[in-house]
């Protein structure tokens, strides 16, 4: 999966390697390398400049970075506290690039860990390391700025478990910690300060005296869901699929879920699956409605998906798979491309908060062999 972090690195050295007409002719030669991909080469031109010039903040950067490409992390970070003993000047850079290193460490890590205990489920950890644009209101954009980043550890487990020839259980626990940007910038929150606005539009309220500030909430948060999922076959033309989620998070919020899906197949090829998804939860402590929120609050939300609400999401699917595929064509001598199948779903969902909303979505399996 890609990062949004790696993206950021990437086009931060693309737009620093502009600049060739203030660099050495090391430093020039190394940014074209490093354009190519040529990470070796880059190398050699950044130890001869960082050779010349002990002094190069630059040099001990790029080459800390090129190491970082090939794997060599000790050595990375040498050459990245070289170039901060120098000046700071690439310090928000090597921070990211620090922790863009240390996440791709530790999922290979985990990678292997599962390869070598044999573990069912190969994503059974990952790290994800984000970087934002931040947008805020635009009353609002004279405010500090704020955390940009959050880095996200996430640890799962499945352990399913053949019953009976008709029954099959999967029990799934998950455990989630996030730091960093956990608001949404954009949010406006508005606070109990005795202006009654019942009588304005929304564009009105939005320029009057009210007081509002933007979202903000905790900087940490832990989000623990265990779910039990079970099929039970009940003859060739039904199925039954049942699923139960508990969910806890440290804002507040206990939710309960609880699904079924019933396929009815009417050939071997195709099936109509009924659906029905009930969910509820408690509030996060930290959410009030429009107008509420007290000046004194350390934290604060109006966003209705932390609110307290039930709701219901229901709909009919339908599938098309059959065995040999819809069709396949052969586009060259040694390739061949399959439509394997279609997927049509139609759902309605409603919250007990007013919202509603009607889904119409398809998929398509498609394979090139």
């Amino acid at each position: 999966m890609k990062r949004v972090l790696s993206f950021v690195v990437i086009l931060a050295m693309v737009f620093g390697f502009a600049a060739f007409q203030c660099s050495s002719t090391e430093i020039t030669s190394a940014k074209l390398y490093i354009q190519q991909k040529n990470m070796q080469k880059a190398k050699e031109s950044l130890e001869k400049e960082v050779s010349k010039n002990p002094k190069s903040d630059e040099g001990y950067y790029l080459l800390g970075y090129v190491l970082g490409e090939q794997g060599n992390i000790k050595d990375m970070i040498s050459n990245f506290e070289k170039s901060l003993a120098i000046s700071p000047k690439f310090a928000k850079d090597i921070e990211n690039s620090r922790k863009y290193y240390w996440q791709e460490s530790f999922n290979k890590g985990v990678g292997m860990f599962n390869k070598g205990t044999k573990a069912a489920n190969p994503d059974s950890g990952k790290v994800f390391y984000d970087s934002y644009t931040l947008y805020r209101p635009i009353e609002l954009r004279n405010e500090p700025e704020g955390e940009n980043t959050r880095l996200t550890l996430n640890f799962a487990s499945t352990y399913a478990q053949v019953l009976t020839k008709k029954l099959q259980l999967a029990l799934i626990t998950e455990i989630t910690y996030q730091a960093g940007l956990l608001a949404t910038p954009f949010h406006r929150v508005y606070f109990d300060d005795g202006i009654n606005t019942t009588s304005l539009d929304e564009i009105s309220t939005i320029i009057s005296s009210k007081v509002r500030r933007r979202e903000f909430l905790p900087d940490s948060r832990i989000k623990i869901p265990i779910a039990l999922r079970f099929h039970y076959y009940l003859n060739s033309t039904f199925i039954l699929r049942g699923f139960y989620r508990y969910y806890y998070d440290d804002f507040g919020i206990i939710g309960n879920t609880y699904e079924i899906e019933v396929p009815v197949r009417f050939s071997k090829a195709i099936a109509f699956y009924p659906f029905y998804r009930y969910h509820t939860q408690t509030a996060a402590d930290y959410f009030a409605p429009f107008g509420e929120h007290q000046l004194t609050d350390k934290y604060y939300t109006s966003d209705y998906d932390l609110s307290n609400f039930e709701s219901n999401y229901v709909g009919l699917g339908f599938k098309y798979a059959p065995l040999f595929g819809i069709f396949q064509n052969a586009m060259s001598k040694k390739r061949m491309f399959k439509f394997k199948s279609i997927n049509l779903r139609y759902a309605n969902y409603n919250r007990s908060d007013g919202l509603n909303s009607y889904l119409i979505s398809m998929g398509f399996s498609l394979t090139v062999f």
